[in-house]
């Protein structure tokens, strides 16, 4: 009726900093500000709402202090918007499919 040994630490996750690495696709993208891709807050009002972080929110279970994933395995790639698909793309192309990012705010 169970397990009577306490369970060990079975291994550690290397991630990257998830901060750095939409600053650095977003450079790469030559996007402004990836919490605003079509700069509605940045003085253009009629732009439409393009916030990457909110498609991170929807697609992965984060919370503070966590360890998320972007990849074909983990994402519905197929409910993207059309906008987010290039800065999708670019984080497996850049960091691999594979790839764990820390999230700390």
């Amino acid at each position: 009726m169970g397990n009577n040994e306490k369970p060990v630490v079975q291994g550690q996750v290397e991630a990257l900093d998830y901060s750095a690495c939409s600053d650095y696709i977003a450079n790469k993208l030559g996007i402004k500000d990836i919490r605003d891709v079509a700069g509605r807050w940045g003085g253009n009002e009629n732009a439409p709402y393009q916030d990457w972080w909110h498609i991170v929110i929807d697609q992965t279970d984060l919370s503070n202090e966590s360890v998320i994933s972007i990849g074909k395995d983990y994402w519905s790639t197929d409910k993207l918007p059309e906008w987010a698909v290039p800065i999708f793309e670019a984080f497996v192309s850049e960091f691999g499919e594979d790839a764990d990012y820390w999230v700390s705010w």
